[in-house]
């Protein structure tokens, strides 16, 4: 009788065993296609909108192609008849052709020749044969921007109506400013950019004042491309509970007090530093930014603030 019950229980445990096993089997999610073309349409108008912007691979490039030079730092990579020349920064080079050689190891190479716009020839050697280098998806030269992307950004944007994210203004002397965010603007122009950011867009706003951001093209590690500069729609429409008046605060960066502490991230941005100190009546919570200003909560409302 004992014999009968122990092969019993055995048997109930095997079931439950299996059973869980293929349970667990069964409710894993599989990853397929579908799945991958659901993430891309989690991207956004902005993200997907200059997203396919690229620079041109090497098998594409045609005698005559256009660089800007950012910096003089160009000279230090670049082999000439005239090394003294220092002063390429703001001048365009362009392309003239490439060609096969021996690195210092052996190995072969390829020297691009860039032409000045008063004929000087300068060379820059890449450690890779112009067969391999036809095989990648871009070849950069350091210190400059590809004039066809400033061309093929500036088809897009020029004369695009769109809401401004940031506040980070430069004037038309490229000084620093602080704009208003938030507000509609018209895109007048694209140009040559810097070293960080390679796009300048000079737009005006809905107050006839002309000012400029800078930008790069968006990637993974971008943090100022298009997307976060920019939006299609209004901000505001986002945050329907918010009053003129306090969205008005927002657009110049302004606090009030019984702002909330959404209303506040949307006017100052994220703090630096975030305490909660406790009280009698509950928690004060203080936010600290670089600048020095301070605001100080309580239940969730601006009850003081420095700036």
């Amino acid at each position: 009788m004992m014999c009968h019950w122990l092969t019993y229980i055995s048997s109930i445990l095997c079931i439950t065993l299996l059973s869980s096993c293929f349970t667990g089997i069964e409710s894993t999610p599989r990853i397929n296609a579908d799945d991958v073309d659901q993430e891309d349409l989690k991207l956004t108008p902005e993200q997907i909108f200059l997203a396919g912007i690229k620079s041109q691979s090497f098998g594409e490039w045609q005698r005559g192609k256009r660089f800007f030079v950012t910096n003089d730092k160009l000279m230090l990579v670049m082999s000439g008849a005239d090394m003294t020349q220092n002063n390429l920064a703001g001048t365009e080079i362009m392309y003239m052709s490439c060609d096969t050689v021996r690195s210092i190891t052996g190995d072969y190479a390829t020297e691009l020749s860039f032409s000045t716009c008063d004929g000087k020839i300068y060379n820059y050697r890449i450690d890779a044969s112009p067969t391999r280098l036809a095989e990648k998806e871009s070849v950069s030269i350091p210190f400059t921007i590809e004039k066809s992307i400033i061309d093929t950004v500036s088809e897009k944007l020029v004369g695009l109506k769109v809401y401004i994210l940031t506040p980070s203004w430069y004037d038309l002397e490229d000084k620093a400013i602080v704009g208003r965010k938030f507000v509609k603007v018209t895109i007048e122009s694209v140009d040559y950019g810097n070293d960080v950011y390679p796009i300048k867009v000079t737009f005006v706003d809905d107050r006839d004042v002309k000012s400029r951001v800078y930008m790069s093209l968006s990637d993974k590690n971008s943090v100022r491309d298009f997307a976060t500069l920019f939006a299609f729609a209004n901000p505001h429409d986002k945050y329907p509970s918010i009053s003129d008046v306090t969205w008005e605060n927002i657009i110049n960066s302004r606090v009030a007090l019984d702002m909330t502490t959404g209303e506040c991230r949307l006017a100052l941005g994220t703090p630096k530093e975030v305490e909660r100190v406790p009280t009698y009546g509950g928690v004060q919570e203080r936010w600290i930014y670089e600048n020095g200003t301070y605001l100080i909560f309580e239940d969730g409302l601006l009850r003081q603030f420095r700036k």
